[in-house]
């Protein structure tokens, strides 16, 4: 008989082990979807029938708006999990969820007068392009600047 208990306490705390390890797995399988959707949009980007230099200039090194006021919803620059616009303010993507090939991201967006939440859905169609769908308007297309 303490042989029988002593196989199902084995064969439970199996189980646990088996259902932790999944989960782990899961929890990192989802971590490497979003590092990996992070790292592709690193960078500087504007919308497909832009031209990145009316947009964007490097200076000492560093790319940065050329005119704010021409660039306002053309472009903006993707940094670590930081995203500035070109009207001021900046979002912080605090969550990147893998749905079929497409993503889903939550951003926390800020300026000197408003905070907001919301979500991002977009698709990577390679390195330098993706595609950012909005369910009111359809999807943009958009293009790494190589700077």
């Amino acid at each position: 008989m303490h042989l029988v208990i002593a196989a199902l306490r084995w064969r439970s705390n199996r189980s646990k082990a088996a259902l932790l390890l999944g989960s782990a797995l899961f929890a990192a399988s989802a971590s490497v979807a979003w590092a990996d959707a992070l790292e592709v949009l690193q960078g500087v980007w504007v919308s497909e029938s832009t031209d990145c230099t009316r947009v964007f200039e490097k200076i000492q090194g560093k790319v940065r708006f050329k005119d704010r006021t021409y660039a306002s919803g053309n472009g903006f620059i993707i940094t670590g999990n930081k995203a500035k616009g070109p009207v001021g303010g900046s979002c912080t993507i605090s969550q990147v969820n893998e749905e079929n090939d497409r993503f889903s991201a939550l951003l926390t967006c800020a300026d000197a007068v408003v905070s907001r939440k919301f979500s991002w859905s977009f698709r990577i169609i390679d390195a330098t392009h993706f595609e950012r769908f909005d369910a009111m308007v359809g999807a943009f297309k958009y293009k790494k600047c190589a700077f």
